[in-house]
């Protein structure tokens, strides 16, 4: 399983450099080729357990940051769904989470949406705490209370 570790960190390696480059359907083709090499993982010892999960969540939330940068906010969310049942506490897909939130929009009723909203707060607040300063995450935060003002959600004080 090494060597799956070691090909999956070289395909999220040439992902991370093709999305850079603003090529984000060829990157996302390596981040899903990294996905497929790591397979199913049965029985693994704990540590190559954890090390699989952490390369499972590097590859989803990268995803997640492609189908953003595409404007495609619910297969983002999909993705970040994904990351946060291996590791709920992921301040970056807390935050990737949170934007795939709060420009979804289209919830079937008001109730969704502002479900959805106060979510994406808690997801910005969480993160915003692993990085005060982020100007990403400061961003997000403003994205949010124009948002909410705009579709007359209250968020928490």
């Amino acid at each position: 399983m090494a060597s799956a570790f070691e090909k999956a960190n070289g395909l999220l390696a040439e992902g991370s450099r093709l999305f850079g480059e603003g090529q984000l359907g060829a990157a996302a083709a390596k981040y899903l080729s990294a996905l497929e090499g790591l397979g199913g993982g049965q029985a693994l010892p704990k540590e190559q357990h954890t090390e699989r999960n952490s390369l499972l969540v590097r590859c989803h939330g990268n995803l997640a940051a492609c189908a953003l940068r595409e404007g495609n906010a619910d297969e983002a969310f999909k993705r970040c769904e994904t990351a946060l049942a291996l590791e709920p506490k992921n301040p970056k897909m807390r935050f990737r989470r949170a934007l795939s939130l709060i420009r979804r929009g289209g919830a079937d009723d008001r109730a969704s949406r502002a479900r959805d909203l106060l979510q994406a707060q808690e997801d910005v607040e969480l993160a915003r705490l692993s990085s005060p300063k982020d100007k990403a995450i400061l961003d997000a935060e403003e994205e949010l209370r124009r948002t909410a003002v705009a579709e007359q959600v209250r968020l928490r004080p």
